[in-house]
């Protein structure tokens, strides 16, 4: 039986997306209902999602990101431990190629 070799805490890997959506959302002055409404969510949805009271599937994610003008990015990394970056749609390239808002909210 295949067991895989990467394991990543479930909240963390959230994490790694959902506080890069959540400082753009105030960056661009979007309020969690905002969000809800574009989305076509319940009420309240984006507070449980940010919270972590509740998980937002792969597509919500995506959605939001669109919602925020932005793009979920999975790029591979040493050792196959995958990173997460949040594109703006609106990046400018930079000298090294595109500029990444990153999980720690630095471009």
């Amino acid at each position: 039986m295949l067991q895989p070799n990467i394991h990543y805490p479930r909240q963390d890997v959230l994490s790694d997306i959902i506080n890069p959506l959540r400082r753009l959302r105030i960056e661009k002055q979007i309020t969690q209902d905002e969000v809800d409404c574009l989305m076509g969510v319940s009420e309240k949805q984006t507070s449980r999602y940010e919270t972590g009271k509740r998980t937002p599937s792969l597509f919500t994610l995506k959605c939001w990101a669109d919602v925020l003008d932005a793009q979920i990015v999975i790029q591979p990394y040493q050792n196959d431990n995958p990173e997460l970056f949040l594109l703006r749609k609106d990046f400018t390239e930079g000298k090294n190629g595109l500029e990444f808002l990153d999980v720690q909210g630095q471009a």
